[in-house]
C-alpha cells in the first residue's frame, strides 16, 4: 500500500495547477493545526470529499480519475480464479488551521435531515471552502497522486464544488491531459412521453444525460443506481436547453445528494452514484445462511458427450439400452458397435424422418435423447461469504474492523481495530493463511481467506 502524509496549510487563496504541471504543491511553513482529517481507502482523494462533506455540510461532487497504470491498480479476488482489476488503497492525512474570515464550526450550507432539505447559511466565506479543497489536491498530486481541480457552482438552493481530474498516468505509466467529463454541454432532459407513451421516469431522465456524454467521450456510462428520494428536477425553463453536465445532473439531484462519478479500471467503464448528504458507507450486506449441496432435477446429457461415450464398451451398452427402448433392438446390449446395432440405427433414423445413415450423428442422437439416461448436476453450496459481502469487507473501514474483529477471535491478531490494513494486520492475515492452507499466504485479504474467516464474522440477524 503506498501511503501518502500530507499537511494542509489552509489559506483563502486558490492555487490551480496548469496542465501538465508536476510541481505546484504550497511549500510554505505549516502553523500550528486545530483540525484534522485522516482517511484511507481506494480513491483518497474521494474520500476526503466525503470527510469535508460531514465536518461543513458542503456538497462536493467528485469524477474519479481513469485507472490505467500498474502503480495505480492491484487485484481483487472478488470470485475464485478470477482477478479483478482495482484502484490501489492510499491514504492521506490532512491537517489545517480554520479560516479566521467566519465563525468555526458554522456550516455553509446546513441540512434538516428529517425533511431532506438544504438552505444556505451566509456566514461561511466560499473562497475559503475552494482553497481548503484545492489545497489537498495540490499536495496529494505533489505526492505522486493524479493532478486535480476544483471549481464551484451556484445552484438556486447553493452552492455545490466539484472536483475532477486534469492529469493522470496512463498504461506507460506517463502523467497524460483528462478530459473534462462533466464540463460538456448537454441538452437538459424533458419528462415529456417517451416510448409507449409513458411519462419518463426519473431513470429515463438520468439515462438520457448518460448518453449523451457516451456520445460525446466514447466513455461509456453505467448507472450504478439511483436511490429512493433524488428528486429528478426538469425545470420547464431548462427543458431543452444546452447546460454543462454538471448543472444538468447538480438540478436533477437537487440539494440533498453528491455525485460519485468512480471509474472501474478492469472494464474502463465509469459507474456514477448519487450519495446522500451527509455521505454514508454502503450498509453491511447480510450474511448469507450456508447452505448444503444439492442435485439440480434430471437433464439430458449434450450430444457431444453421447458420440464420445459411444467410442467406450459402457457408453455403447447405453446407446444400445436406449435403441432397445425404442424397439429397434431386440438384442441384449453388447458394447460392441456390430451389424445388428447399425441395422438398428438406420431403422430408428427412418422411423423419425432423419437421414438413415447407420451412424450416431447430432440428430439421431437428439432424438434417442428422451431414452437415454439423465444426470443430476450437482448444485454447489452458496459461499460463506458471497461476493458481495466481500467487497463490503474489503473496501469499507467498517469491513476492515470487522476483518480485525475476526482475525482477533481466531487467536491471529492482538492490535487494535482501527480499519487500517497496517503491518500488524497484515502479518495476522498471512499467519492466518498459513494456519488454514491459503495459498500464496501473502497478508492479502482475499476470497478465500474470507470463506475460512467467515465462521468468525457477525452472524446474520434472524
Amino acid at each position: 500500500m503506498r501511503r501518502f502524509s500530507l499537511a494542509l496549510v489552509f489559506i483563502p487563496a486558490v492555487a490551480a495547477l496548469a496542465p501538465g504541471t508536476r510541481s505546484s504543491a504550497q511549500t510554505a511553513p505549516i502553523p500550528t493545526t486545530f483540525e484534522a482529517i485522516s482517511v484511507a481507502g481506494a480513491r483518497p482523494v474521494a474520500v476526503t470529499m466525503d470527510a469535508i462533506e460531514k465536518r461543513y455540510g458542503v456538497l462536493i461532487d467528485y469524477v474519479d480519475a481513469p485507472y490505467a497504470a500498474p502503480q495505480d491498480t492491484e487485484a481483487a479476488h472478488y470470485r475464485p480464479g478470477h482477478a479483478t482489476l482495482i484502484p490501489k488503497t492510499h491514504s492521506i492525512s490532512v491537517s489545517y488551521t480554520p479560516l479566521g474570515q467566519g465563525p468555526r464550526g458554522i456550516r455553509y450550507l446546513s441540512c434538516n435531515a428529517a425533511t431532506l432539505g438544504c438552505a444556505p447559511v451566509e456566514t461561511w466565506p466560499e473562497l475559503g471552502m475552494t482553497a481548503l479543497i484545492q489545497q489537498v489536491l495540490n499536495q496529494f498530486a505533489a505526492q505522486g497522486g493524479q493532478v486535480f481541480l476544483v471549481r464551484k457552482l451556484n445552484m438556486p438552493y447553493g452552492p455545490r464544488w466539484e472536483v475532477f481530474p486534469e492529469e493522470a498516468r496512463n498504461h506507460s505509466g506517463v502523467f497524460v491531459y483528462q478530459p473534462d467529463i462533466l464540463g460538456a454541454n448537454v441538452i437538459f432532459p424533458s419528462k415529456a412521453a417517451g416510448a409507449g407513451g409513458q411519462t419518463q421516469t426519473p431513470n429515463d431522465l438520468l439515462r438520457s444525460i448518460y448518453l449523451q456524454l457516451e456520445s460525446k467521450w466514447g466513455s461509456e456510462f453505467r448507472i450504478a443506481g439511483i436511490p429512493a428520494g433524488i428528486p429528478g428536477e426538469t425545470n420547464a425553463t431548462l427543458e431543452g436547453e444546452s447546460v454543462t453536465a454538471w448543472e444538468a445532473l447538480a438540478r436533477f439531484m437537487g440539494p440533498g445528494w453528491v455525485l460519485r462519478f468512480y471509474y472501474a479500471p478492469d472494464n474502463g467503464m465509469y459507474y456514477p452514484n448519487m450519495a446522500r448528504l451527509p455521505y454514508r458507507q454502503p450498509p453491511r450486506p447480510p450474511t448469507p445462511t450456508p447452505a448444503p449441496a444439492r442435485l439440480a432435477s434430471p437433464r439430458p446429457q449434450p450430444p457431444g458427450y453421447w458420440q464420445f461415450m459411444a467410442r467406450t464398451p459402457e457408453g455403447m451398452s447405453q446407446m444400445q439400452g436406449a435403441l432397445v427402448q425404442a424397439g429397434f433392438l431386440h438384442s441384449a446390449p453388447s458394447g460392441k458397435w456390430d451389424k445388428g446395432t447399425i441395422a438398428a440405427v438406420r431403422q430408428f433414423q427412418v422411423a423419425s424422418g432423419i437421414p438413415s445413415t447407420g451412424r450416431l450423428d447430432t440428430l439421431t442422437v437428439l432424438k434417442l435423447e428422451a431414452y437415454l439416461p439423465k444426470y443430476r448436476p450437482r448444485i454447489p453450496p452458496k459461499p460463506a461469504v458471497d461476493p458481495i459481502l466481500f467487497g463490503w469487507l474489503d473496501s469499507t473501514q467498517r469491513g476492515r474492523i470487522e476483518i480485525q474483529e475476526a482475525l482477533t477471535k481466531a487467536g491471529f491478531y492482538s492490535g487494535p481495530t482501527t480499519g487500517r490494513f497496517d503491518v500488524q494486520t497484515r502479518a495476522a492475515l498471512k499467519a492466518f493463511q498459513k494456519a488454514n492452507g491459503i495459498p500464496p499466504a501473502d497478508g492479502i485479504f482475499d476470497f478465500n481467506t474470507a470463506q475460512k474467516l467467515a465462521p468468525f464474522l457477525p452472524k446474520p440477524k434472524e
